[in-house]
């Protein structure tokens, strides 16, 4: 597996990463905190900022 992809806009992204949509609140910052320290540099926090809703056609 890749260890990171290339953005359109030449930035990079680490291929794995925690999602964390559906998380439980008392559980998000345990979770983050030891992803973190595994090592991950990618936290998808998508529902905080809608674009799980933002369907189109």
């Amino acid at each position: 597996m890749a260890e990171s992809f290339v953005l359109n806009t030449g930035s990079r992204i680490p291929s794995v990463g925690l999602g964390v949509w559906q998380i439980q609140p008392d559980a998000a910052n345990d979770a983050i905190y030891a992803a973190v320290k595994a090592g991950y540099r990618h936290i998808d926090c998508a529902a905080a900022y809608m674009v799980s809703f933002a369907r189109s056609g």
